[in-house]
């Protein structure tokens, strides 16, 4: 099984190599917009519009329906404070209040993370090569954001949750069948 990902990479953001060099990513922050019946597409042209005067970007939305990349996962975003943005690519999830949405959005998600992941052949480390913005926040303090755990809890889902279903899919990628 796979994903279709868009890309519409957003034109003017910074290329900025992370601490190991162009492309070499340590793992991948998830993430939730925090913003109620929202769509990838919409974040994309928030973000569009908006990513400097907010200073924050992030590379990936995902939604129910689609994937959109925004930014390349050659360089760094800004999404969860200097220490993170040097190490993570960052994917964010849209939120939705519908079960049935959040179903085919969390398949999605947890498909991307894997992916990330697997493309570089980083394996499923928790608090290491796949982390929480929350983790982020609370280990280096750069930003105050404890996503996307609430946002999971709403959906009755937690992060080793999260841990589980990358891992799942990760091995289908070893595997060939992702």
């Amino acid at each position: 099984m796979s994903y279709d990902i868009k890309v519409q990479i957003i034109s003017d953001l910074p290329l900025k190599p992370y601490r190991k060099g162009m492309g070499n990513y340590e793992g991948v922050v998830a993430h939730a917009t925090a913003v109620w019946e929202d769509s990838d597409e919409n974040q994309l042209k928030y973000f569009i519009k908006n990513w400097k005067e907010r200073s924050a970007f992030a590379h990936y939305f995902v939604d129910y329906d689609s994937i959109t990349q925004c930014a390349n996962t050659k360089f760094i975003a800004w999404a969860a404070g200097y220490t993170a943005n040097q190490r993570f690519v960052h994917v964010e999830l849209c939120q939705t209040k519908d079960p049935d949405k959040f179903v085919q959005s969390w398949k999605q998600y947890t498909w991307l993370l894997a992916k990330i992941l697997f493309d570089k052949k980083l394996g499923v480390k928790d608090g290491d090569t796949l982390v929480s913005h929350k983790f982020c926040s609370d280990t280096w303090k750069d930003t105050d954001h404890q996503d996307p755990i609430e946002y999971l809890k709403f959906h009755n889902k937690t992060w080793q949750d999260v841990i589980d279903s990358v891992t799942w899919w990760y091995k289908q990628f070893e595997e060939g069948k992702a």
